[in-house]
């Protein structure tokens, strides 16, 4: 299943706006892909060798995958730590959104290998890209399954869990809601 919030993460980008009087953040984090080589690929090895490739050259990038209305489990997981965000924190990032998606692009894309998250106080909700390929999601499903993934996994439901996650059954994609904390994303 995809891991909940990256490991390795860098902080990309990192923005902050106010709906209805609630300052959030929006952050972008690379989650550290390693790309794989060969050991005669190596410089200065190949060179030594004669087996250095050219480098390919670049190809258009393809369209984002479309995965806004795709199925996922939902799970919880105490990897972030004991206690949960509140829910009433993860309800005000679910309703800001609703009003975003009113004022920019109904959709937002994630590239391969990062993790996109919208934080207001206890909660962050996020969208986590862990598929080879740029995915197009829907602001009005991260609401709706982030919700959905605190719902099944906070307060007051017992046992309680820190993080609530809902996996696309592909395992390319996981949307969730998990207590806000820089360990949480700085974890690995």
């Amino acid at each position: 299943s995809a891991p909940s919030l990256c490991k390795g993460a860098t902080l990309i980008q990192s923005s902050t706006f106010v709906v209805t009087g609630n300052t959030l953040t929006y952050t972008t984090h690379s989650c550290g892909v390693v790309s794989r080589r060969g050991l005669l690929d190596w410089p200065p090895l190949c060179y030594l060798l004669g087996t250095c490739k050219p480098p390919p050259p670049d190809a258009p990038p393809p369209a984002p995958k479309d995965v806004c209305n795709n199925s996922c489990s939902l799970s919880c997981t105490n990897v972030t730590g004991i206690l949960p965000p509140i829910s009433d924190d993860c309800q005000t990032i679910a309703n800001s959104i609703s009003i975003l998606q009113n004022i920019q692009s109904p959709t937002f894309t994630v590239d391969p290998g990062h993790v996109d998250t919208l934080s207001f106080q206890t909660c962050n909700m996020f969208f986590e890209n862990v598929s080879p390929s740029t995915l197009e999601y829907c602001w009005s499903s991260l609401a709706t399954n982030g919700i959905a993934a605190g719902g099944n996994c906070f307060p007051p439901n017992q046992p309680f869990f820190s993080e609530g996650l809902c996996t696309a059954t592909d395992g390319t994609w996981a949307v969730g809601c998990v207590v806000f904390s820089l360990d949480t994303i700085f974890r690995y």
